[in-house]
């Protein structure tokens, strides 16, 4: 449905996001699993982290202003076809929330006393398969 109100190259570009997200995400856990990061590696992790975080906000944030163009584009229709008695079905299926990179233990102080970081991750937090 959201798919719909979109250009092809909107489609596109959010297709190439959601794969640059989910390489971020990748890279990300890969890195978290290290038994012991330097300052410097996780004062990096850490600015990675926020942009990965922000470019989830970001397609949230789109994905809304889509769903809204979407239910804006509904309204004449129904209006049009004289679906005034016609019960809404609304969406098909449950709705799943995008799933955020987690840190279970916090970074290293900066002395870098060598602790292991631990990362819980249920699945994929991005899929381009989630956009219909």
């Amino acid at each position: 449905r959201v798919a719909q109100v979109m250009l092809p190259p909107e489609v596109e570009s959010l297709h190439r996001v959601v794969h640059s997200m989910e390489v971020l995400k990748n890279s990300l856990l890969r890195d978290l699993e290290a038994p012991s990061i330097s300052e410097v590696e996780a004062r990096g992790l850490v600015r990675e982290c926020a942009r990965y975080f922000s470019g989830v906000a970001t397609l949230e944030a789109d994905v809304s202003r889509y769903k809204e163009m979407a239910d804006e584009a509904e309204k004449p229709r129904k209006r049009s076809a004289g679906g005034a008695g016609v019960p809404s079905l609304g969406p098909v299926g449950p709705q799943r929330p995008l799933e955020p990179l987690v840190a279970t233990e916090a970074l290293p102080p900066p002395s870098g006393s060598g602790s292991s970081l631990g990362v819980g991750a249920r699945g994929p937090a991005l899929s381009a398969r989630s956009f219909p």
